[in-house]
């Protein structure tokens, strides 16, 4: 189905690992984005989320698996005035960047 098709682009080789959401006002746009970070997390992904605002309030949320124990996750909450370069999961070509513009 639509989440084999898209997970599996996303892994390619080749394919990239960013995605965003967009639709008018309460389509479902954190919807999806919550169940895509879900699959992925259930894969072991790094993910990097960001939950954009108006006014700079919004946030990025960075899931990087533990390499301690099994199905644990290390997760921060980063302002999203934060610049990109110093979030590391942003800097990973092997983490997926799932933005949701608000």
């Amino acid at each position: 189905g639509f989440w084999n098709q898209l997970l599996s682009g996303l892994a390619a080789p080749n394919g990239r690992k960013r995605v965003t959401a967009v639709g008018t006002p309460g389509i479902g746009k954190s919807t999806l984005s919550f169940f895509a970070i879900r699959l992925l997390l259930q894969q072991r992904k790094t993910v990097a989320y960001i939950h954009r605002t108006t006014d700079a309030s919004g946030y990025y949320i960075q899931f990087i698996p533990s390499e301690d124990e099994e199905g644990k996750f290390h997760v921060e909450l980063i302002p999203e005035t934060t610049s990109p370069t110093y979030i590391d999961s942003l800097s990973d070509a092997e983490s997926f960047y799932v933005v949701d513009p608000g």
